[in-house]
């Protein structure tokens, strides 16, 4: 494992509270799991349709983090704000699927190391997992899971590819995994602890993951793309911390979310990991 790669790891075994072993080999291994989503297929561009889940949307006001992609938020009313909450949840995670379904062919198609590639499948499985995870939560909270539209994936540069995997990958995924880090140790309920340190577990492989693909692109690229990608990198730290700015939801201490002051330390340390 690279030394910023251990370092960043180092930054989610605090927000861990310390219990995430740096050296084990399984955060960036990969494994075989045959897995689905239920209610969800998958487009011939990586779409996905009719899944129960609308995708694409930021997660805004609950505190941002996650890999992105464009598409459109459709969730049903909700009995209460964090059914809603969960319910959104569900489709955010449902998002990452073909997001890294995408990964996985550029990577392919760019001649990327077969680690990397197999990394990005297992991810891909991951974030059906954890769809399914924030599914049931929505339900056991007495909500309807949101819908997920993704627009269609066009082809793009290499460069484009290095800029989103710098930004939604190094920045917005990893300080998720942070996030779900704080979540596993504060949310009030055990079981929600458990459920988001499960989760936790994967992200910091995904982060990993970005990191190691942000490595291997960067040595394919001139100073002048390199300038770009820093451009873009700074330009997503600072959404992060203007999200900070909206007002806490209410369930907020419900779910383990981190106060301001607390997730203004989590971006800050992110951002010396990963500079």
């Amino acid at each position: 494992m690279r030394t910023h790669q251990r370092l960043l790891l180092c930054v989610f075994a605090a927000a861990c509270g310390g219990r995430i072993d740096t050296s084990d080999p399984d955060l960036i291994d990969t494994a075989d799991a045959a897995v689905a989503i239920d209610g969800a297929r998958a487009d011939g561009n990586g779409g996905v349709v009719d899944s129960g889940v609308d995708t694409g949307v930021d997660t805004g006001h609950y505190g941002p983090g996650g890999r992105r992609v464009v598409g459109s938020l459709v969730c049903a009313k909700q009995p209460h704000p964090l059914a809603k909450y969960f319910a959104e949840m569900t489709a955010f995670e449902a998002a990452s699927v073909p997001a890294f379904r995408r990964m996985q062919r550029e990577l392919t198609a760019h001649r990327a190391p077969r680690a990397l590639v197999r990394a990005a499948a297992r991810s891909e499985r991951d974030e059906i997992r954890h769809a399914r995870t924030m599914s049931s939560w929505t339900r056991r909270t007495g909500g309807t899971p949101a819908r997920a539209r993704i627009a269609r994936f066009r082809k793009r540069s290499f460069e484009a590819f290095a800029i989103e995997n710098a930004v939604e990958g190094c920045v917005f995924e990893a300080y998720g995994a942070l996030l779900n880090c704080h979540q596993a140790r504060a949310a009030r309920s055990p079981a929600l602890r458990k459920t988001f340190g499960a989760i936790a577990r994967d992200e910091i492989r995904h982060a990993a993951l970005a990191l190691a693909v942000d490595e291997w692109a960067r040595a394919r690229l001139d100073a002048s793309a390199l300038d770009r990608i820093r451009t873009a990198t700074a330009a997503a730290f600072a959404k992060l911390e203007d999200e900070l700015e909206k007002p806490a939801p209410a369930f907020a201490r419900d779910v383990g979310l981190p106060p301001p002051q607390v997730a203004r330390a989590l971006i800050a340390e992110l951002r010396a990991a990963t500079g």
